[in-house]
Order: C-alpha cells, then structure tokens, then sequence
C-alpha cells in the first residue's frame, strides 16, 4: 500500500519540484532587471554630476543658454526620479517573486521529504513481510506452527 503512495506522490513531487525550479528562474530574472535599472540610476547619477560640474563653470552661459542648461538638469533629475521609482517598483517585485519561490521551494521540499518517509516505510514494510515469510517457511521446514504474535 505504502509502494503506491510513493508511486502516486511522484508526479505531484516532479511538478512541484518544477514549478519551484520556474519560480527560481523568474525571480533571478527579475534581479537581473533590477541590477540593471541600478546600473542606468548610477549612470544618469554620474553623467548628471559631471554635466553639472564641467558645465556651471562661471560665466559659461548666458541668458537662454542658462536657462537651457538649468532646464536640461531639471529634465536629468526628473530622469533619476523616475529611475529610482522604476527601482522600488522592481523591488516590489521581486520581493513578491522571492516569497512565491519560497513558498514552491518550502513545498517541493516537504513532498521531497514525504515521498523519503513513505518510501522508507514500505522498505521497512517489505522486510517486516520478508521476515516473516522466512520465518513462516522456516516454520513448515521443522514442522512446526509459526508464532502468531
């Protein structure tokens, strides 16, 4: 009874196994975008630095190439903000992502450890019947009656 347990708990194992092994792999993709949102943060971050330090020399602009050049920082920082929410809202993802691996992960691993337990037990069921089938032939072999106990 036991051999079948395992045999139908196979399947159910596998695919949670599988859909563990999906949710890992999405969750490292979703990493990877988020290093790379980091990567162009850091980038608009040091163009925006050095933009404005080689550029606000004094007396470099006048008038409307002032105003130009202070809009293009306003449009800069706009663009590090947006980065940066585009940042958290990854974050949020992958947050989200990281606990549903977890939880597959945590499940594959139970059924993993059941099917071993069940496994073990109709090993151990095997040999309980082995045993005594000996002991029942080793009986008959003497002529005697086999303990019922």
């Amino acid at each position: 009874m036991s051999r079948d347990r395992v045999k139908r708990l196979a399947p159910v194992q596998r695919f949670a196994s599988t859909q563990a092994d999906e949710a890992g792999a999405e969750l490292a993709s979703a990493e990877r975008i988020l290093s790379e949102h980091r990567q162009t943060l850091h980038e608009l971050i040091q163009y925006r630095g050095g933009y404005a330090t080689t550029s606000a020399e004094p007396g470099r602009w006048q008038g409307q190439h002032w105003q130009d050049y202070n809009e293009f920082l306003t449009k800069l920082d706009a663009a590090i903000a947006a980065q940066q929410d585009v940042i958290e809202q990854q974050q949020l993802r992958c947050h989200a992502l990281r606990s549903v691996w977890q939880q597959k992960r945590a499940r594959a691993e139970s059924l993993k450890q059941l099917r071993a337990r069940l496994r073990s037990v109709a090993e151990q069921q095997a040999l309980v019947r082995e045993q005594k089938a000996d002991d029942e032939l080793a009986a008959q072999r003497h002529g005697r009656v086999p303990f019922a106990g």
